[in-house]
């Protein structure tokens, strides 16, 4: 619930990981020749599957409580779906791994239970002032699909084979870990610009959230599990990203540069969760 998929160009002193670990190189084709580079692979895996368990304390305690209409904010639901699918929309757009591609799919899939699961309570409870925002959801959701689906039937990137790096978790796009100063390529552009919008949506739904218990003054039927595991997913991220070792020829300074917006973005996701929570 939160995060980008990275990507690169695949480069000839890419196309090889002698000295790594075979099964990072091969699952997520990072290259982890150094302990640091290591450490961050398995964190970055870690993340992804904290994220993973975020959405099923929720679940199980909506279908308990029953009040998943009044505790869960439907802006909150529809960011992050929207966060989630720019990810999905960009693993297609970027060729990414298998992996890659299904970790993005599931994401979405819980969200959608989510949603489905808010609608569900919604109308149950609903009264005649609800019915108007119930309607909205229901064409937020069929706008979305077929936009979705118009994208990714549209034409990929006529770029060079792509690669997954620097990190794994939740936090699917990125840009090249070199200078944000270089010219950027139309995959890379791509991958700014996805990745910002995700992360705008996801800031945009703890807010909404955040609104909704300040309104209620209370968080009943809210999961403290579900932001416990959003708050140690983006903190891993982060300080995975922290871990990696830069590129060649480029320095640390110039690596957290070019990834500044989404270590702003975690940060900020970070304390709203804290918030919520």
């Amino acid at each position: 619930m939160g995060g980008h998929i990275l990507f690169s160009t695949l480069t000839n002193e890419s196309l090889g990981c002698p000295n790594g670990s075979k099964w990072i190189w091969e699952t997520f084709r990072q290259c982890t020749e150094e302990t640091c580079d290591y450490a961050s692979a398995v964190i970055g895996m870690i993340s992804m599957a904290v994220y993973v368990l975020a959405a099923i304390p929720q679940i199980i305690k909506s279908a308990r409580c029953k009040n998943m209409d009044k505790a869960i904010s439907i802006g909150l639901l529809l960011c992050i779906l929207g966060g989630d699918a720019c990810n999905l929309i960009g693993c297609f757009l970027a060729h990414q791994l298998p992996i890659q591609i299904w970790a993005a799919v599931l994401f979405t899939t819980l969200d959608l239970i989510m949603i489905g699961m808010f609608c569900f309570f919604k109308y149950r409870n609903r009264n005649k002032n609800d019915d108007l925002q119930l309607s909205s959801v229901y064409v937020f959701l069929c706008l979305g699909t077929v936009m979705g689906a118009v994208t990714l039937m549209g034409p990929a990137c006529e770029e060079d084979a792509l690669v997954v790096s620097t990190q794994t978790g939740r936090r699917l796009l990125a840009t090249r870990g070199g200078s944000i100063s270089m010219l950027l390529t139309r995959t890379e552009v791509i991958g700014l610009i996805i990745g910002s919008v995700s992360t705008c949506s996801y800031i945009g739904g703890r807010c909404f959230q955040i609104y909704r218990n300040y309104k209620r003054r209370s968080v009943e039927g809210v999961s403290f599990l579900l932001f416990l595991f959003l708050v140690v997913g983006n903190a891993m991220y982060l300080l995975g990203l922290f871990l990696k070792d830069p590129p060649a020829r480029r320095t640390k300074a110039d690596y957290i540069l070019a990834h500044v917006s989404w270590l702003l973005g975690s940060g900020i996701q970070l304390v709203l969760d804290i918030i919520v929570s």
